[in-house]
């Protein structure tokens, strides 16, 4: 279900900045509305900030970023939130953030760069319901914490010129897993390897692991997983290819498929926190050919 938040944003030069105007509605100065994106950087983190300070008594207008640091102050002292138990089986590194930054966030620009190679892939008519799934991909992505942003973009970097390492014919993939509990399960992955079947294997590995968070939580039914991988391109055109997977709500995987997608990316418990893996396509090739002459 949505949940709407009226707001209204003031641009007059004739406005007192001691004036109070209260409602249904959350009312800010045009600069507030320009601090909130300039400190979050982020659609989701502003809705979810204006979301927050709905229900609270107004401030005056000009001091909504007076309001925002006090929340971010109080974020920051916060005991953080202990991992969800169910979770407990996963070999993963534990990490608590707030999700509203006292220091202006950074761009992070390969995300952004990731959401706008999403935003443009061309959609083919009017079709509603695919258009509905990209904005909540990009919705899903952008609702990374804040404070993850840098870290994951140099993570990306870093990756692109490990992968292009690789001796050839050898593929070499790079993974990362970002478990938020009640929020997305977002998957970044880089593959040296250009080509099809990397592409349809990671959309199998969006599928698993999606199933497998499931099994371990159901009552975060409503989360959802999102891949990102990036193969690098050397035609001068662009840097790389992005290709986005999303999984969401309750899915039923065929059980040979179940089977087939486990030899090749392994169970979830096994395989989270490795961030460098040798190719498993092939390893899961090789297998069924020693299976055949068998």
């Amino acid at each position: 279900m949505t949940e709407w938040v009226p707001v209204v944003v003031l641009d007059h030069p004739g406005l007192g900045e001691d004036l109070v105007i209260g409602g249904e509605a959350v009312v800010l100065l045009r600069r507030d509305w320009e601090f909130l994106f300039e400190q979050l950087k982020s659609t989701v983190a502003v809705v979810e900030y204006l979301h927050r300070v709905a229900p609270m008594d107004p401030v005056a207008l000009g001091m909504e970023s007076l309001r925002y640091y006090e929340i971010a102050n109080a974020d920051a002292n916060a005991t953080p939130t202990p991992m969800d138990p169910a979770f407990a089986v996963l070999a993963m590194r534990s990490a608590s953030v707030p999700f509203l930054p006292l220091q202006p966030a950074e761009y992070g620009t390969i995300i952004r760069s990731i959401l706008e190679d999403i935003a443009s892939v061309p959609i083919d008519g009017s079709d509603e319901a695919r258009a509905s799934y990209r904005l909540r991909m990009l919705a899903a992505i952008d609702s990374a914490p804040i404070a993850t942003r840098r870290e994951m973009g140099e993570t990306i970097m870093d990756w692109l010129e490990q992968v292009q390492q690789a001796p050839a014919p050898q593929v070499w993939w790079r993974f990362r897993h970002y478990v938020w509990f009640d929020r997305v399960h977002l998957i970044l992955a880089v593959t040296n390897v250009n080509a099809p079947e990397m592409r349809e294997a990671f959309g199998y590995l969006v599928q698993l692991r999606h199933v497998e968070r499931l099994e371990l939580a159901p009552s975060q039914i409503v989360t959802m997983t999102v891949g990102v991988l990036l193969q690098p391109r050397h035609d001068g055109v662009l840097p790389w290819d992005t290709t986005a997977a999303m999984a969401e709500g309750e899915i039923h995987l065929d059980p040979e498929f179940r089977a087939a997608a486990e030899r090749i990316w392994k169970p979830i418990q096994e395989a989270i926190l490795r961030d460098d893996v040798t190719d498993p396509i092939e390893a899961f090739r090789r297998e069924a050919e020693e299976s055949g002459s068998a």
